[in-house]
């Protein structure tokens, strides 16, 4: 219980919008859901916690991670570290999320080092092994306390909406990013804008930072109409995974669109100032 608690005020601390939609979700489910989020959590922050360039120092605590997988889910004899967030994965996890824990962990490595994207397609990708991976471990979770089975358009409508949260996420952390010094938005629209890292840094083609910024969140929106297309397949109770995604996309992109793709509008480093309201009303209505 002490890890299950931890595992929740790390969650409440650092992912709101999920932390409220999994309080939403059936009791039995709730274990599961905030060690997947808290163990989403603790990779996030290794990329916050450690200094420009310094890709080793990043390397060595993915790794820990790696292998903590590998010690919980009994591919090695080692043991379960003594650790909050392995110790609720050790109790309330499935066998069904090994494969995804590992892929998060390498996508995770890929971005270390302060290297931009190739291309869109790259970013998209990354999105489907991270966010996209997570709709569908929550979902699987699901799926196991309510005897329901996961179907491919669940998975589709899981993965696609993933693709959409990376894409617009990647594009609302420039400016977090630019004051670090770092820029990591997708080359191949860097060389479509004529944008490079020094004029992103200074802002000194801010038409075509906006031009960028559009095209990205157009790219989001296109991958949210293509989850929320999959809807009638989707049941109530897998909907619940896919809430938290579905509102803080929806937010992001009004805001943008509000704002003509101002990326330095510090709403976009906030969540829906209703997000509570917005997910109990999701869940009422069944949607996502």
């Amino acid at each position: 219980m002490d890890s299950f608690k931890l595992c929740i005020d790390l969650v409440k601390k650092h992912d709101f919008s999920n932390y409220a939609a999994a309080l939403l979700m059936p009791r039995e489910v709730q274990p599961h859901v905030f060690a997947l989020l808290a163990f989403n959590v603790e990779l996030a922050l290794v990329r916050d916690h450690i200094e420009r360039n310094a890709g080793t120092a990043g390397i060595f605590r993915l790794q820990f991670w790696r292998d903590a997988i590998s010690a919980i889910y009994g591919r090695t004899n080692d043991p379960v570290p003594r650790q909050p967030v392995a110790i609720a994965l050790r109790l309330f996890g499935s066998e069904f999320d090994v494969d995804h824990l590992y892929g998060l962990v390498e996508a995770r490595q890929q971005t270390l080092g302060d290297r931009p994207f190739k291309s869109v397609g790259a970013l998209e990708s990354y999105a489907e092994k991270t966010n996209g991976a997570m709709n569908l471990m929550i979902m699987n979770a699901i799926s196991r306390h309510s005897n329901e089975i996961l179907t491919l358009e669940m998975k589709k409508a899981a993965l696609a909406m993933g693709k959409s949260l990376g894409i617009i996420n990647h594009l609302r952390s420039t400016v977090p990013l630019l004051k670090r010094g770092v820029v990591i938005l997708p080359m191949d629209l860097m060389t479509i804008h004529g944008l490079s890292a020094d004029n992103v840094y200074s802002n000194k083609s801010p038409d075509g930072i906006r031009d960028l910024a559009r095209d990205l969140a157009s790219t989001s929106s296109k991958w949210l109409m293509e989850s929320r297309k999959l809807a009638p397949f989707v049941s109530r109770n897998m909907s619940l995974a896919l809430m938290a995604n579905g509102t803080t996309i929806d937010y992001l992109l009004a805001t943008m669109s509000k704002n003509k793709y101002n990326l330095f509008d510090a709403r976009l480093q906030r969540g829906h100032p209703l997000q509570a309201w917005k997910l109990l009303w999701k869940k009422m209505r069944g949607t996502y």
